[in-house]
């Protein structure tokens, strides 16, 4: 992309093109809010990092042939980073990287095994199913004060859920996983928003004090009855550019 002088362009979508190699080189934009890169062949996956976009919001990378781990990122407006149906394998770099107003987070189909550990403080939306995860333990340490929506659904996970302590979480969607246990789901102090629990296709069955070791879809309906309302398909949402506020 060079230099463009456009002071005034808001938009460009570059979708759908045969883009290969790195991300273009993005200057002479200042007003950029939003990019579509999705659909190409790029797979520099170090060249995200490499982008000027001081001024952008919403940027899609999605379904391209970015590889190997996601760098350390600094993009100090953005607001929505959709990086689904790539090849990732690790997001370890999220850990310190500057994001500070990301509200969603979308990483969907990769091949990531191991959740970072997570302390953003806008973040309302993070997708990461379709990927290869295996534990949950890092969410014990997730510091996400206005989370509302965690999809990890269609991963390997095993074992239980831990504890989580967030304020603001009002669906979590573990479907089609290995979990056997969800942690002391009578104390409700922990995620006192919760409106949506799902973990449908998973081994768990319920068990006294409030804790699940689940397969029993009617018992566990019944459970939580009057508490929270439990659903079997993920929430639908949408990431173009018409999401952004």
């Amino acid at each position: 992309m060079s230099k463009w002088n456009l002071p005034a362009l808001e938009y460009v979508n570059l979708s759908s093109n045969n883009i290969s190699g790195g991300l273009p080189v993005v200057r002479g934009l200042p007003s950029l809010k939003k990019i579509d890169l999705s659909q190409n062949r790029l797979t520099d996956t170090n060249s995200i990092s490499l982008c000027e976009l001081n001024s952008v919001k919403w940027m899609d990378v999605s379904a391209n042939e970015l590889r190997g781990p996601l760098p350390k990122l600094s993009f100090p407006v953005l607001e929505k980073l959709v990086l689904g149906f790539n090849k990732l394998t690790s997001i370890l770099n999220l850990e310190c990287s500057n994001l500070p107003q990301l509200s969603m987070l979308t990483l969907n189909t990769n091949i990531i095994d191991q959740l970072p550990v997570l302390k953003m403080s806008n973040l309302r939306h993070i997708d990461l199913s379709n990927n290869g995860i295996t534990s949950l333990a890092a969410m014990t340490e997730w510091r996400l004060p206005r989370i509302h929506i965690i999809q990890i659904n269609s991963n390997s996970i095993v074992g239980s859920l831990p504890l989580l302590f967030m304020d603001s979480l009002q669906e979590l969607h573990l479907d089609s996983n290995d979990i056997n246990e969800i942690q002391c789901l009578s104390q409700k102090q922990l995620i006192p928003q919760i409106k949506v629990i799902s973990v449908r296709n998973n081994k768990t069955k319920l068990l006294e004090g409030g804790c699940l070791v689940m397969n029993a879809s009617r018992s566990f309906h019944r459970a939580l009855s009057g508490i929270w309302k439990v659903r079997s398909r993920p929430a639908d949402y949408n990431v173009g550019p018409d999401t952004l506020e």
